[in-house]
């Protein structure tokens, strides 16, 4: 399978509805990887909306 690799700086605002939207949709051809900023709020959504079912 062919790996994907997205570097965002920030997850905010657009970005992030962008990136969930697209991830999802290449998510059943593609092994997706999301690399992103650390911020001080706690990352725990990202995984639970960007992910749909792939644990």
């Amino acid at each position: 399978m062919k790996k994907i690799v997205f570097i965002v700086e920030a997850m905010g605002g657009d970005m992030f509805t962008y990136i969930v939207d697209l991830t999802n949709e290449l998510a059943d051809s593609y092994e997706i990887y999301v690399a992103n900023s650390i911020r001080k709020q706690p990352q725990t959504i990202l995984k639970s909306i960007l992910i749909k079912e792939y644990i």
